[in-house]
Parts: C-alpha cells; sequence; structure tokens
C-alpha cells in the first residue's frame, strides 16, 4: 500500500509517495509543484487538482499525510480544501 506524505506552502506544495514494508519505509516518488503565479486563484487551484489526481491515481495511494506550513493564509486553506476533494474522489484515507 502506498501513502502519501503532502506538505502545503503558499507558493509551492511538497509530496512524497512512499510505501512501508515489514516496517521499513521505501521512498516511491519525492517531488515538488511549484504553483504559477501568474495564475487566477481558480486556474491555480484547477491546475493543482489535476497535477494530484495524476500523482494519487498513477502511484495508487491509499492513505494521506497533509502539513499545512503556512496556516495564516486564506490561500493555503483553500489548497489544503482543493487536495482534500481530490483524496476523497479517490477514497484515499487522510490520517492525523
Amino acid at each position: 500500500m502506498n501513502l502519501i506524505s503532502i506538505n502545503i506552502y503558499i507558493d509551492r506544495i511538497q509530496f512524497e509517495v512512499f510505501s512501508i514494508d515489514n516496517g521499513k519505509r521505501n521512498n516511491v516518488l519525492q517531488n515538488e509543484i511549484k504553483i504559477p503565479i501568474s495564475f487566477s486563484m481558480g486556474d491555480k487551484l484547477e491546475y493543482i487538482r489535476k497535477f494530484m489526481s495524476m500523482i494519487i491515481n498513477r502511484n495508487k495511494v491509499k492513505k494521506a499525510y497533509l502539513n499545512i506550513n503556512d496556516k495564516l493564509e486564506v490561500y493555503t486553506i483553500k489548497i489544503e480544501g482543493i487536495i482534500e476533494e481530490v483524496l476523497s474522489s479517490y477514497g484515499v484515507e487522510i490520517c492525523n
């Protein structure tokens, strides 16, 4: 089973897909999404939705961990919401 750890910042999203076998963590994919400054808010959210959908679907992610690093920004709350929507649509369990 693959898991994903997602770190949300105001200008990027860092993520790491990994699996745990016999108590050992095996990294599958580690990267970040730079959020284009020139996009409108709606386009930014659609960009994030499409990118995260692709990552979750291709890597068969079953559980996710979300970390918000810029908590006081309304923008990061919107990003968190769109990511939670994508995770939910793929049946991914969000863990604390």
